[in-house]
């Protein structure tokens, strides 16, 4: 199957060509998304970005970058749906439900709905996180 890949890098928008119809697909860099700083009670040094959302025509996940300075921490919290996390670069602590997991670059890791969690830095961290969209009201 030919996918027919045109465009440029940006505006972010290329059109893939299958057998009898197009699709527009989004692409552009993780770190071209706005990055928002956490403002939470416990949050310290930590920004997000939603690369991948309504904006772009997502209707089941957002897709996000967490960025943590060195020393920071997310609020502790809980919600009803899971995690789904990549460690893009660094290090640090999951604490989930009261027990501490080392995470760093490379690793992956899934947090259930309901779970008491928060993370924690040393030195700089960045993970992809995936969310469900709308049902909970997120994004």
């Amino acid at each position: 199957m030919n996918l027919g890949l045109t465009g440029q890098r940006n505006p972010n928008i290329s059109k893939l060509g299958t057998f009898d119809k197009e699709i527009e697909m989004i692409l552009k860099h993780y770190r071209d998304g706005e990055p928002m700083v956490m403002t939470e009670d416990g949050a310290h040094g930590v920004t997000k970005r939603v690369i991948i959302g309504s904006q772009e025509g997502a209707t089941n996940f957002i897709m996000r970058v967490i960025a943590f300075e060195a020393n920071a921490q997310s609020p502790e919290h809980h919600h009803p749906w899971e995690h789904e996390a990549f460690v893009i670069s660094g290090r640090g602590i999951a604490e989930v439900s009261g027990k501490e997991y080392s995470i760093r670059s490379g690793d992956v890791f899934f947090i259930p709905a309901d779970e008491k969690h928060c993370f924690k830095t040393t030195e700089p961290m960045e993970i992809l996180c995936l969310i469900p969209t709308n049902e909970q009201g997120v994004e």
